[in-house]
């Protein structure tokens, strides 16, 4: 099998380039997809019990994937700019690999869309709340009041 490698200069330092590399970062990326999508999937229970510190450190983890997933992709940038350096065994590889990722990608989305309408709500509910503990003497329980209610209206 035939491999090229290309050297790229960049802030003055070279870095070789080579088709094993760029597939090795597609996979790195693509296991960090997942791990963020087990990550977002397994804090679902935490979330729903609103257990906070759990909370904080399923969103610590999640970051770190953020992070790696981040760096990997800055990693892949100078591979955009070359064509034609993969074998077509190689480039079908890749294919599957960035099709794994853009669905994982997706998948990972339509959580965060989910997650954000749940923090949405549990906003809205904590406004209510407060706006209720802050008017409380105006909704105060009548039957408190042991006065005249209580007694019979004549007409």
């Amino acid at each position: 099998m035939e491999q090229l490698v290309y050297t790229v200069t960049r802030d003055g330092g070279a870095a070789a380039l080579s088709s094993t590399g760029y597939l090795r970062l597609l996979e790195t990326r693509l296991a960090k997809f997942a791990e963020l999508a087990e990550s977002l999937t397994s804090c679902r229970t935490v979330f729903i019990q609103s257990n906070v510190d759990a909370l904080m450190r399923c969103i610590e983890v999640q970051a770190a994937h953020c992070n790696e997933i981040l760096r990997i992709e800055q990693a892949l940038e100078p591979y955009a700019k070359l064509t034609d350096f993969l074998s077509p065994a190689e480039q079908e590889r890749a294919a599957e690999l960035l099709r794994r990722a853009a669905g994982l990608k997706r998948d990972i989305q339509q959580l965060n869309r989910i997650y954000a309408s749940l923090v949405r709500k549990a906003a809205h509910n904590n406004a209510v709340l407060r706006n209720l503990y802050a008017t409380a003497l105006v909704y105060a329980d009548p039957r408190q009041n042991h006065g005249a209610s209580c007694g019979k209206v004549e007409v």
